[in-house]
């Protein structure tokens, strides 16, 4: 019975809480600086792996004995064992909660500079999918101190791993970045990870009081933090806020209202601290056309010097753009795009020396042929995705007929909207969409630029439109998706919201093909509430998985009950 509850657990998904605490007891037990060694013991330290486990059959927290096992290696897969195995029989489980002591059964090693990567396995079943170690205790052995609490633990990392598949999690057993907040999908980047002094996510949203908040996540201790920057500026969540890390630490947060008078920002007043923020600074005037300022997209080019950019749409629909030099004054608004009835802009940057942009000719409810297009800049000029020219920045404002046409909306009768944008390890660039067959069947599509031509194909039918309204009821908004993101640093994954079983559910979904073919795997399932428009932080690095997304209840953009969720797989040791 024992073994057969430990196997569904592992079999099933496991809800795995590693917490892995250090307890120092001699000033001699730190890492050696000159050599870049840990040492193999000083007597005086000891490092537990604290674990929390459940069976997301039932939901339950387990109570069982079992077989531990824990080795260390070198690469996140294959490589060379480092250490281990060591086993630890007859560990007990108690209300989901074990513990047991690295090096206690088995000599420790030197071991050098990490990474490393933790692999564990629960009764013999096949080992879980590693996880990367940034940092390693200075030692592995110390027998007399005593087992920690749990709930004393200073580190807390969520690994979400199974043997095989994971069917996911109700979205609403995930933490919560916010438990009150919303976002538009156009204005970016809405989060960022940066590793400086720590390794943050930092993240923007509009709560249902209308206040502008900006959050982290800190990656090691697990924290959570919120400031408002601006508070009660519009309940609308086409008001969140996009987000930059300055070249010196320091958060710099851009906002306007859904057609503002104003484009505003603010600068942290000290690195990677969302605690105090200097006065609140205007990028664009005061303007008295309704249509104002919405959607700002911030970049910096390092290639220029550090120069700011700033796009955004301004009024009459024009997108728009800025450059400052001193993050002081900034330029006059120039119109960079023009035609159609109002295009909708996804900005990504590599922070050197390129911007790239993806955008519709209109708006889907308004424009029936609504395509998807693509162009470049770099070095002063835009581009297409074949090198060849368009025009230089005295040749502005450009027509969408002038770029890469992605998608056309007039050959196939099935409007469009663009939803994000990356490039590959290449520099090419990735595009994610939706389409609209009709206003109930929303499909999303992917746009790969493999150097000659644009590769598009279907990834999957993502249901009707979000909100889920009952048919004879009206969405005034009957394009919104569920929503779908590139993951920036392996555009060969997405992750996307759709109905299942009446309810948005968040997916994993990858190709090795340029979307030819896809697999998939389900983040959240079950859910009690709709889980949608997923993102990734900007700059996150390869080996760590961090997504966040809305969920709650959604009626419309002035109308939210949502959280702000966040799925990461990672470790630390403090």
């Amino acid at each position: 019975m024992r073994r057969a509850l430990v196997a569904a657990a592992t079999l099933s998904a496991l809800l795995i809480c590693a917490l892995l605490g250090r307890h120092f007891l001699s000033e001699h037990s730190s890492p050696d600086s000159n050599h870049g060694e840990v040492p193999a013991s000083s007597g005086g330290s000891v490092t537990w792996i604290k674990g929390f486990v459940v069976d997301s059959a039932t939901g339950e927290p387990m109570n069982a004995t079992c077989l531990i096992t824990v080795r260390l290696f070198d690469a996140p897969e294959g490589g060379r064992l480092a250490w281990g195995p060591e086993q630890h029989p007859e560990t007990s489980i108690t209300d989901g909660w074990f513990s047991v002591q690295l090096a206690s059964r088995l000599a420790p090693v030197i071991l050098r500079s990490p990474p490393y990567y933790l692999e564990f396995a629960l009764d013999g079943e096949a080992p879980l999918p590693r996880t990367r170690l940034d940092r390693l205790p200075p030692t592995f052995v110390d027998s007399e101190t005593r087992l920690p609490d749990p709930a004393s633990s200073v580190v807390r990392t969520d690994i979400r791993s199974s043997v095989g598949r994971e069917p996911g999690l109700p979205g609403e057993t995930y933490a919560d970045v916010s438990p009150n907040g919303a976002w538009c999908w156009i204005a970016d980047p809405r989060s960022v990870f940066h590793d400086g002094m720590h390794r943050r996510t930092y993240s923007g949203h509009v709560n249902a009081s209308g206040d502008i908040v900006v959050t982290h996540y800190d990656h090691d201790t697990g924290e959570v933090a919120a400031a408002v920057v601006h508070p009660r500026l519009q309940v609308d969540d086409h008001a969140n806020p996009a987000i930059l890390v300055r070249p010196d630490g320091r958060l710099a947060v851009f906002y306007s209202g859904h057609r503002g008078a104003w484009l505003f920002f603010r600068v942290s007043t000290n690195p990677e601290d969302i605690t105090s923020w200097g006065n609140q600074r205007i990028v664009a005037d005061y303007t008295t056309d309704p249509l104002g300022h919405t959607y700002p997209n911030p970049v910096l080019l390092s290639s220029e010097g550090e120069r700011a950019y700033v796009f955004w749409r301004g009024p009459g629909y024009r997108p728009v753009f800025s450059t400052s030099e001193d993050w002081d004054s900034w330029g006059e608004p120039t119109t960079f795009l023009e035609g159609g009835e109002r295009p909708y802009v996804k900005v990504y940057s590599d922070g050197a020396e390129a911007i790239h942009f993806a955008f519709t000719n209109g708006h889907p409810r308004v424009e029936p042929t609504n395509s998807i297009y693509y162009m470049c800049y770099r070095d002063g000029a835009l581009y297409r995705a074949d090198g060849s020219r368009i025009c230089d920045m005295r040749g502005l404002p450009v027509a969408p007929s002038e770029s890469d046409l992605v998608y056309n909306a007039r050959e196939t009768g099935a409007r469009a909207w663009i939803w994000d944008l990356a490039v590959d390890s290449s520099g090419n660039p990735v595009i994610v969409y939706a389409v609209f067959p009709a206003e109930t069947d929303h499909r999303y599509r992917y746009a790969a630029w493999d150097g000659s031509v644009w590769e598009d194909h279907e990834i999957v039918y993502a249901g009707p439109w979000f909100p889920d309204v009952k048919r004879g009821e009206e969405h005034f908004e009957p394009h919104y998706s569920g929503g779908i993101a590139l993951d920036y640093a392996d555009p060969t994954v997405v992750y996307l919201s759709r109905s299942i079983d009446g309810v948005f559910e968040i997916e994993r979904w990858t190709t090795l093909d340029s979307g030819k073919t896809w697999s998939s795997e389900p983040i959240t399932s079950g859910s009690s509430e709709d889980n949608v428009r997923p993102l990734v932080p900007r700059g996150l690095p390869p080996h760590l998985s961090c997504v966040l997304w809305m969920q709650g209840d959604y009626t419309d953009y002035t109308d939210y009950g949502t959280a702000i969720k966040i799925r990461t797989t990672h470790a630390a040791i403090q």
